[in-house]
């Protein structure tokens, strides 16, 4: 009985921290955390009426359950930040239309942010300038943010607010263009990096079942280690490049 009531009072403690860190990086609604409280009730009934019989495996739900929990906001992150890159251009656009049909820079962003058409974070970003807060963003994305601040400028501006998007717009497109062409110079080097990881993977194979890995640990070691180094550059090159025009 005490067994199983620890296991009920670790779960519904890890379950509630975890809601209240959804809540913040805002992948729930607070309308949809009472949803969630009945869920959370369900989901660590199993640990209270099988904690004494199966402990360990009991453990490891708790502790399966609370890794996939704490990782979804990263997925959430990844995906919005891939519909912000997509959509953002035409974004941008009915911005700039609208602007030019004789509405005001904030009814705009109103009308464009309510739509929800262009995803999660450009809603958010439309909302917030038409609120003028400045440090509201969630996002740590850094085209998200360069967005933002450049919007929040340009609602502070009085004249010629749709050369400014006109300008940006354009600043946008030609960084896009870049990205677009980096992304087909990597593309030859990531392919043969696959290749060369399959080669590199028949030959570790091939060293251990013939000479015996222990007797060959030390360049095994080196080699790896070095494979693991490059691999990982040639993965990395152009993503932490910030392209400006």
């Amino acid at each position: 009985m005490l067994l199983q009531l620890l296991f009920s009072l670790f779960g519904w403690l890890s379950a509630t921290r975890i809601l209240e860190f959804w809540k913040k990086r805002k992948v729930i609604l607070p309308q949809q955390l009472q949803v969630l409280r009945w869920l959370q009730l369900f989901l660590f009934l199993p640990p209270i009426f099988f904690g004494g019989q199966h402990a360990l495996l009991c453990w490891i739900y708790l502790v399966f359950l609370n890794l996939a929990a704490l990782l979804l906001p990263n997925l959430v992150e990844i995906s919005r930040k891939r519909e912000f890159r997509r959509n953002l251009l035409p974004a941008v656009d009915a911005l700039l239309m609208s602007v030019r049909s004789g509405r005001s820079f904030r009814e705009s962003l109103q009308t464009v942010g309510q739509k929800r058409l262009y995803g999660y974070y450009f809603s958010e970003i439309c909302s917030l300038v038409v609120l003028r807060q400045s440090q509201g963003l969630v996002s740590s994305d850094a085209l998200t943010k360069r967005v933002f601040i450049e919007l929040l400028r340009i609602d502070f501006t009085t004249h010629k607010i749709a050369e400014r998007l006109k300008s940006f717009r354009h600043s946008l497109k030609v960084e896009e263009s870049f990205r677009q062409k980096s992304s087909l110079m990597t593309l030859q080097a990531r392919a043969q990096s696959i290749i060369l990881s399959l080669m590199y993977v028949s030959v570790f194979a091939y060293v251990s079942c013939c000479f015996g890995l222990r007797e060959n640990m030390t360049a095994v070691t080196v080699s790896s280690a070095l494979f693991l180094v490059g691999t990982i550059w040639i993965w990395r090159i152009g993503r932490r490049h910030r392209w400006k025009v």
